[in-house]
């Protein structure tokens, strides 16, 4: 007999496709941007730093590989967020992966404790959104998906957690998270 699911093709497609971007953003600079391109990505970013390094592979800073992404699909404006997992040959993620004390996640969610490191990376992600908050906010066709794998899949959970603190509708998030450690209480 046939057997409902609660996994649509169009989700099935959406993780292959954020599988896809969290792989790429291990890339360099033009590769990523040019897988990035070829899964539907019409802009990609990279975040460095916390400023925004748009379309400039000398502000690439491989410590802090972070893509902001804008597609369009199905009449809607889909800004992804990527955030590259722990490359064991960097040290810097290795102390990001080490930085795991507990930090309040905002001000106002100060009982919310996330892991340090995780919530630092977040941060770049929130930067390079920032310029496109107002957009997503007020756009009935605005969506943002977060995603990353390991350390990535982490800051993807808090920087989602974050945009919905920052008035961005719960209803406009996702995560697409791949073998993500716990990222708090």
């Amino acid at each position: 007999g046939s057997r409902t699911s609660w996994v649509t093709e169009s989700t099935l497609m959406t993780a292959r496709t954020m599988m896809a971007f969290s792989d790429a953003v291990h890339d360099q600079p033009n590769t990523a941007i040019d897988r990035m391109r070829a899964m539907g990505a019409s802009e990609t970013s990279f975040a460095d730093g916390g400023s925004y390094a748009a379309f400039n592979p000398a502000l690439f800073d491989p410590g802090s590989q972070v893509t902001v992404s804008k597609m369009f699909r199905n009449g809607k404006t889909i800004y992804v967020v990527t955030f590259r997992g722990t490359e064991l040959r960097d040290p810097r993620d290795l102390a990001t992966d080490l930085n795991f004390k507990y930090t309040s996640m905002s001000s106002e969610l100060s009982n919310v404790k996330v892991h340090t490191g995780f919530l630092k990376t977040a941060n770049l992600g929130i930067q390079a959104l920032r310029p496109y908050l107002d957009q997503i906010r007020n756009d009935p066709n605005a969506e943002v998906i977060c995603t990353g794998h390991s350390l990535g899949g982490a800051a993807a959970t808090i920087a989602a957690a974050q945009l919905a603190d920052l008035g961005v509708p719960r209803a406009k998030l996702s995560v697409y998270s791949f073998g993500a450690p716990a990222v708090g209480n």
